[in-house]
């Protein structure tokens, strides 16, 4: 998570230039870069492979994204093993079922999601809006997200993902359920998300991949809504201080800091001119709600 302050931006100067006043499409981009060698590529490159998605794979995805807990657990009772004490004594200790049902109806509705490949991206939203409601049922949980995610890497040309903080940077509230996840399809598609994404493939164009302009994106719209939330949790909070407000901000910076210097050479200064060359050529304000934008 990445948020920061004036008195942080010393932090990210030395290696990737960043200033306080600088646009947050910038570190965006770096974020992005960092997400795509650490797991990103990993779970796109699998998916593309494979042209489908299985159990092994939600959950792979579903532990650096945190959303396994978005669809539950089956549990069974344990043949052998039985409780000996307190109020449960007597009744049978479950364990986790190894055929993982409501993941495995999860991995389906995401393999047979069926849209236009042109179709815009309010369409591909209600779409999977539509096939979480059918099979809301079978999964047994509350997805939204996680399927969000999980198509990105099968179907990931035009797309974004869908979370707490993006929903709050492009609805100006937190969002979790399905229609709340179609209202955020809707409201990017209406703001031009289209013409944004093409705009920032352009200023990423090669050695980058093109694909990382959809994660671009979504990190900005991230940081945005990470952004406008712990801020508006600091005006709320009574008695609370410059310090504990920066607590998070300085590690976030302190943790994309370290993976910038870490690269190699000749790739650290990719990065910086590719960062650069976003933060001065790419607006995505035009994409958050009013309130977030103005804040």
């Amino acid at each position: 998570m990445i948020w920061w302050r004036g008195r942080l931006s010393e932090v990210l100067v030395s290696e990737i230039g960043c200033k306080a006043s600088d646009k947050p499409e910038k570190l965006a981009f770096v974020d992005a870069w960092r997400w795509w060698l650490t797991c990103d590529h990993a779970f796109w490159s699998e998916a593309q492979k494979r042209k489908c998605v299985d159990v092994a794979f939600v959950r792979a995805v579903g532990q650096p994204y945190r959303v396994n807990r978005n669809i539950r657990v089956a549990k069974l009772d344990h043949p052998t093993q039985i409780f000996t004490k307190g109020k449960r004594e007597g009744q049978a200790k479950q364990v986790r079922d190894p055929t993982d049902p409501h993941a495995l109806a999860f991995s389906k509705m995401i393999n047979e999601l069926n849209y236009e490949e042109n179709a815009s991206l309010s369409q591909r939203g209600k779409a999977l809006a539509e096939a979480l409601a059918e099979n809301h049922s079978a999964i047994a949980g509350t997805p939204a997200s996680a399927a969000s995610k999980v198509n990105w890497f099968l179907r990931p040309k035009g797309w974004t993902m869908f979370d707490r903080f993006v929903s709050i940077a492009v609805l100006g509230s937190h969002q979790s359920s399905v229609a709340g996840m179609a209202q955020f399809f809707d409201a990017l598609d209406k703001r031009d998300f289209a013409k944004k994404l093409a705009e920032v493939r352009q200023a990423i164009a090669s050695p980058f991949p093109e694909i990382l302009a959809e994660r671009v994106i979504d990190k900005y719209l991230f940081l945005m809504g990470l952004r406008y939330s712990q801020r508006k949790s600091f005006e709320e909070e009574e008695g609370a201080d410059d310090e504990s407000e920066g607590t998070n901000d300085r590690m976030s910076l302190v943790l994309l800091n370290g993976f910038v210097s870490s690269l190699p050479s000749p790739l650290v200064d990719q990065v910086r001119q590719q960062a650069d060359k976003l933060g001065q050529t790419v607006c995505l304000s035009s994409l958050l709600h009013p309130d977030v934008a103005k804040a």
